[in-house]
């Protein structure tokens, strides 16, 4: 990560075992996705939900990286419902 200007402090904090440290997660975690995000990004959303213990993934069909903001409406409805289950 680059700095701004050559005097300006690094921020960037490492992070390790992120996926090692998700398994432990021990309430349900819901990962919700547009169906046009990049592969990668739907790649990290489905392993997260396969790594802990009570994961699930949803995709938005017709958004991309910001489903919350592209489609409000069907997020809430999917946060809601997920809500529910809780």
């Amino acid at each position: 990560m680059g700095k701004h200007t050559s005097g300006e402090p690094d921020w960037l904090v490492p992070v390790r075992d992120t996926w090692e440290r998700a398994a432990g997660i021990g309430v349900p975690v819901l990962a919700v996705h547009g169906a046009a995000d990049s592969p990668d990004h739907i790649g990290m959303a489905e392993r997260l939900a396969g790594t802990v213990a009570d994961g699930r993934t949803v995709s938005v069909d017709g958004a991309a990286h910001y489903p919350n903001m592209e489609h409000p409406g069907v997020f809430d409805e999917i946060l809601t419902d997920f809500l529910r289950t809780l």
